[in-house]
């Protein structure tokens, strides 16, 4: 069980600062869009620190579709390896943010 002193505190101001209303519980994780909220397993469930905030990246830039925020719309349209290419996007993002917060 991952150590609640492991948080990043900088990630954690980043994450407090986008206004994105986070829930914690349960075992996935998720974006949503009907009711425009986060979805994270309490931080404790993940193997590390590192995971958690890849996975709280790629969760808020799904967050970031919605209509009061960017409005983008998520095709049907495929990357090469057959997944919406708005997912590899969001992969990209989680990837591109981890290092900015001493992660990864």
């Amino acid at each position: 069980m991952l150590d609640p002193v492991a948080r990043i505190a900088l990630a954690e101001t980043f994450f407090g600062n986008t206004n994105a209303d986070i829930r914690y519980g349960g075992g996935r994780a998720y974006y949503n869009i009907a009711s425009d909220f986060v979805q994270m397993p309490p931080f404790e469930t993940f193997k590390d620190a590192e995971s958690y905030y890849a996975t709280l990246a790629h969760e808020t830039t799904h967050w970031t579709r919605h209509e009061k925020r960017l409005n983008r719309e998520f095709g049907r349209k495929r990357s090469r390896l057959g997944r919406p290419a708005s997912f590899s996007r969001i992969a990209v993002s989680a990837v591109t943010h981890s290092p900015s917060f001493g992660a990864g």
